[in-house]
């Protein structure tokens, strides 16, 4: 049987720790468990989601008030008024944003950033360790503002391939 998978508990890092049974797999771990349950909806959510790299102003800004939403509730970004999360980065052509957009709404949003003019974000945290990966020929990116819609069940599998995308994004620059 085909289908997606939906966190139902967004608090649980899916880990090697997973139960699986005929339709549904069981995460458990740090003293939570959560259930991810197959569900064939997702295929017709998946058959009208398109991915692409935003580029119309209004989609960089719907994508940046996501991951601004998703952090400021996670408790890694205090609220803003503007409710926008932006890097200097994003001002650079080395940046994408990538997206899952269905019925025009923007269901899960990511961030490449190649290493540029302004270096990483992770540099302001972990630049020696980073210097240290930078050689000749070899070409550094980081990932960030992997975020998700909140007001919509988000299929895990439209997440996941946000993920692949931006890899795929990451191969393909190099």
């Amino acid at each position: 049987r085909t289908g997606g998978l939906f966190l139902r508990d967004c608090g649980v890092r899916v880990s090697s720790n997973v139960q699986l049974e005929r339709d549904r797999a069981t995460v458990r771990g740090a003293g939570t468990s959560a259930t991810i349950v197959a569900c064939d909806c997702a295929d017709a959510a998946e058959s009208k989601t398109s991915y692409r790299i935003a580029s119309q102003l209004e989609e960089l800004d719907s994508c940046l008030c996501l991951v601004h939403d998703a952090y400021a509730r996670n408790g890694l970004i205090s609220r803003h008024p503007a409710r926008i999360r932006v890097i200097p980065q994003h001002t650079l052509p080395t940046t994408e944003v990538l997206m899952a957009v269905m019925d025009g709404k923007i269901l899960c949003t990511s961030t490449l950033v190649g290493d540029g003019k302004l270096g990483l974000p992770m540099d302001a945290i972990f630049s020696d360790e980073v210097a240290t990966r930078r050689r000749p020929g070899k070409k550094l990116a980081e990932v960030s503002g992997l975020a998700q819609a909140q007001d919509v069940d988000v299929p895990l599998s439209i997440v996941v391939r946000v993920m692949a995308m931006t890899a795929q994004c990451a191969r393909h620059r190099g």
